[in-house]
Formats: C-alpha cells, sequence, structure tokens
C-alpha cells in the first residue's frame, strides 16, 4: 500500500524543506505514538510507515493547516497514488483519515 521509502522520503524532503541548519537533535519525533486504533486502522502498514505518516500529519499542523486541509493534502496523496485497485486507495484513505483525526482529536482516543 504505502511505499516506507516514499513516505519516508516525504518526511525528509519537508523536513529538509523547513528545517533550519543544526544539530540531528532537530529531527522531528512524532508527539503522537503509533496505537493499536491507528494499526487497526492501517493493518497493511508497518509502525515505521505510519510513524511517517504521524509526522507528515504533524508537520502540516506545525505549519498552521486546519483539519480538513490536512485531510485534503492526505487524501489527495491517495488518490495521486494511481494503486492499482481501489480498495487500496480506499485503504488508504481510511488510514490517513483516522490518523489525522488521532492527531487533531487525541481524548477521542483513549
Amino acid at each position: 500500500m504505502l511505499r516506507t521509502s516514499v513516505r519516508l522520503g516525504l518526511v525528509v524532503g519537508l523536513l529538509l524543506g523547513s528545517a533550519t541548519c543544526g544539530p540531528p537533535a532537530d529531527i522531528a519525533v512524532p508527539r503522537q505514538e503509533v496505537n493499536d486504533r491507528l494499526r487497526a486502522a492501517c493493518p497493511d502498514e508497518s509502525d515505521v510507515d505510519i510513524e511517517a505518516i504521524i509526522i507528515l500529519v504533524e508537520t502540516d499542523v506545525d505549519r498552521g493547516y486546519t483539519k480538513q486541509r490536512v485531510l485534503d493534502l492526505m487524501v489527495a496523496d491517495c488518490i495521486a497514488r494511481d494503486f492499482a485497485d481501489d480498495a487500496t486507495t480506499d485503504a488508504c484513505i481510511t488510514c490517513v483519515t483516522i490518523v489525522v483525526d488521532e492527531i487533531f482529536n487525541p481524548q477521542d482516543s483513549e
């Protein structure tokens, strides 16, 4: 489904594009941790893949994007990937929707 190398490449690209020159300690560490709700929503993804999605979403949140804007960007990414079948695209959309919801509504995840 979501390719680790592509996701991590996006994360690195986002971080390099918005990061200042600094020590490696400046690398983003997600505030939201991978949990069972996210694993259930993204069953084809490893924890590392889910963490990469979390970092992408948190980066957009830090830029001041609204929940709807972040969701639109993530869904557009799923659609742009042109997966072989609609079920895979739907699984991608479900996964990113739950990740976005989890980050914008952390109290709902308890």
